[in-house]
């Protein structure tokens, strides 16, 4: 296990004699396991490891040595996790840019590591398999500009509007999709403002021009250009509701025995 172990080196701030605030060194901590787990996700969607503590030294640096466990043993990429996390710092440490596929949220936990520095620590390495990178503030301001690239493109996205903002003519609301984003910030024209108030706790498409992150695969923020309610499910019709539209639509069934039929069908 000694080539997927991974260690952090910390070293404290003048005022406190080279040493670290407990506060400050659990936080950093977490900033650590945060940025693994984010290459986790990346990587297989899930959390698929976790991080035990193998080796613990207060010198100068500190050291903290953490190795990556599966969860399930059949399933272990821990080689896959430290290879892509030591990758991604190398890379934006020397190109300013991270691979393809880090997104947003992997890239905040990687500036959250290298934030403390100058602050709470005069210095921070990452150690594997025989190297050393040093973290530093180039890398923060780096990833800032990675994070602030937008672009931009018409679309329409489905979900419930909710949580709708009229006052001082702010004209916004958001909305949930049935996928992707956990939701959305939508800003209207006046001319929409009375359809986004009925479109309230409705199932609605938007239309209009969204803003993307660059390394995001779902918009973040939509300038509203047209809005459409659909009925709720209790709206929509059923087979009975159809009787009289379309005659002799169950061939003399009853609605049971035709949906009965045509699953039979589907199961030749």
């Amino acid at each position: 296990m000694e080539d997927k172990r991974i260690t952090l080196l910390l070293t404290g701030v003048d005022k406190e004699d080279g040493f670290f605030r407990l506060g400050p060194f659990i936080q950093q901590l977490q900033n650590l396991s945060s940025a693994l787990k984010q290459i986790d996700r990346v990587l297989n969607k899930k959390e698929t490891a976790y991080y035990r503590v193998v080796d613990l030294q207060l010198s100068s640096p500190g050291k903290i040595t953490v190795e990556p466990i599966p969860i399930e043993i059949e399933k272990d990429y821990s080689d896959i996790i430290c290879d892509r996390f030591i990758n991604e710092i190398n890379t934006i440490k020397k190109t300013g840019k991270p691979t393809n596929g880090l997104d947003n949220k992997a890239l905040e936990a990687f500036k959250n590591l290298i934030a403390p520095i100058e602050k709470n620590f005069s210095s921070v390495s990452i150690e594997s398999r025989g190297s050393v990178i040093e973290l530093n503030k180039k890398m923060e301001a780096n990833i800032d500009v990675i994070i602030a690239e937008e672009e931009s493109s018409y679309g329409t996205i489905k979900g419930e509007l909710e949580l709708i903002n009229l006052h001082d003519q702010a004209n916004k609301f958001y909305i949930y999709p049935i996928v992707g984003p956990q939701k959305v910030l939508c800003h209207f024209p006046d001319s929409l403002k009375d359809i986004a108030k009925k479109s309230l706790e409705c199932k609605v498409s938007i239309t209009g021009l969204m803003t993307y992150k660059v390394n995001e695969y779902f918009p973040y923020k939509i300038e509203v250009e047209n809005i459409v309610i659909h009925p709720s499910d209790n709206e929509l019709p059923n087979l009975l509701d159809l009787e009289g539209i379309i005659p002799n639509l169950t061939n003399g069934l009853s609605s049971e025995e035709y949906v009965k039929e045509i699953r039979d069908e589907w199961d030749i």
